[in-house]
């Protein structure tokens, strides 16, 4: 036993004289004894003693390293080891730390079966910070016991310091045991740049172009993946020197999500990429006199191409630019205000999609002299037909690739044609 306050103890010597005056003028022996020990208990409490006792009970913080530069083969012999410390923990606390750029929290698929580490996604996992990763870990330790740390990690440090970070721990007496990985090897590819829209709509196809750099010819693979899921792969044939490749994905799901992918060539390694965008559900304005439940097949349709549509019977309602699609059905276009057919024009040009479904409510102006904003949008037009037996107008739609890239004879818009077609049968053929 030691005391904070050793000088303290000299204040000892008060209560025991004054015991031994008090002893000779008093036959309450018991009552002075007693006092006198609750004196000298007040001296000992104010020279702070302290008793050091030898602890056994451990408390460990294992730093997983899951940055972009450890193997799936690591992550798999580190998932094995975390389980067999854990499962040999006893009454020692343990806890188990991943961290890239930063520490990060395990995630509930990580923790099935034992444990599953996965690689940090996002600017987060493209970083190793081993000096942050040890002063979080640092931290964690709760007091009153013998604390450790085990740093599993490949050593590719790129931010931090790591020797400042061991001589911290160095100083407050807390020992590191280091478990070396082996890390990626250096690839021969390398990838110059990935252009990824940041914005994009759910069930649509988005590009995702690479640039990749090949020491010679070979013959290998993209996979995409989004949010720890496979989206799908294809082959790839890389010349010698900088090659231009493009994917495309497309998710049903809206938020931000995380796009990451890895490319692959026969004994060239493997390098990866890894970016974010934001997808977002597209909107259609649904303008549309006809009642409730006769359009059901085409709002489905349009529900099941992740569209949201807002149904309405007001031509004025909404902000257009709020909206991806615009849709009259069965609606006299003639009838709508100048206005709105200048706000419809500005509209797709802008880049915006505008369907047009005739009916019994189209009227054709045969004395029309000027186009207005609305004709100058519509791509095509015709005119009812002159002689009583009627027409029949087939509209077919070619395909193929060899049009790719070109603009139809019907002044179809970059993204999406529409037509606007008058008379008693209409057959569509695609």
């Amino acid at each position: 036993m030691t005391f904070e306050r050793a000088w303290v103890l000299i204040f000892l010597l008060l209560p025991l004289g004054w015991m031994v005056y008090e002893m000779r003028r008093t036959r309450r022996t018991l009552a002075l004894a007693l006092k006198t020990i609750a004196f000298l208990a007040v001296v000992l409490a104010l020279a702070e003693p302290k008793l050091t006792i030898p602890e056994t009970k451990m408390a460990v913080a294992i730093l997983v390293d899951t940055s972009a530069s450890v193997s799936a083969g690591d992550l798999a012999r580190t998932s094995a080891l975390a389980a067999a410390i854990e499962k040999a923990r006893g009454r020692h606390w343990i806890r188990v730390l991943p961290f890239a750029r930063s520490v990060r929290d395990l995630t509930p698929e990580e923790q099935k079966n034992g444990f599953q580490f996965k690689q940090t996604s996002g600017e987060a996992g493209r970083a190793t910070n081993l000096e942050a990763a040890i002063r979080e870990a640092v931290t964690s330790l709760p007091s009153g016991m013998v604390p450790r740390l085990v740093l599993i990690s490949d050593g590719k440090e790129n931010a931090g310091s790591i020797t400042r970070a061991t001589w911290q721990a160095q100083h407050l007496g807390i020992p590191i045991d280091t478990i070396p990985l082996e890390g990626r090897v250096q690839p021969n590819l390398r990838l110059e740049s990935v252009s990824i829209p940041t914005l994009a709509f759910t069930g649509e196809q988005f590009p995702i172009d690479l640039n990749v750099s090949s020491p010679s010819a070979v013959s290998g693979t993209v996979q995409v993946s989004a949010e720890g899921k496979v989206l799908g792969s294809n082959r790839v044939q890389l010349e010698q020197g900088s090659n231009q490749v493009r994917v495309h994905a497309s998710l049903s799901a809206a938020g931000a999500l995380n796009i990451s992918g890895v490319i692959k060539a026969d004994n060239f390694g493997e390098i990866r990429f890894d970016r974010a965008v934001t997808l977002r559900r597209p909107k259609v304005l649904y303008i549309s006199q006809d009642p409730e439940g006769t359009e059901n097949h085409l709002l489905q349709t349009l529900a099941a191409a992740q569209f949201d549509v807002d149904r309405t019977q007001d031509p004025m309602h909404g902000t257009l630019s709020d909206y991806q699609l615009v849709v009259f059905n069965n609606w006299d276009l003639e009838s709508l205000a100048n206005q709105r057919k200048d706000e419809i024009e500005k509209f797709v040009k802008q880049g915006g999609g505008l369907l047009a479904i005739s009916g019994e409510h189209n009227l054709y102006n045969d004395t029309k002299k000027t186009e207005d904003a609305l004709d100058r949008t519509l791509p095509a037009k015709l005119a009812p037909p002159r002689s009583p037996e009627g027409t029949s107008v087939v509209l077919i739609i070619d395909k193929s690739l060899r049009w790719k890239g070109k603009r139809s004879s019907l002044r179809g818009w970059p993204r999406s044609a529409w037509w606007r077609i008058y008379g008693p049968s209409i057959r569509w053929a695609f």
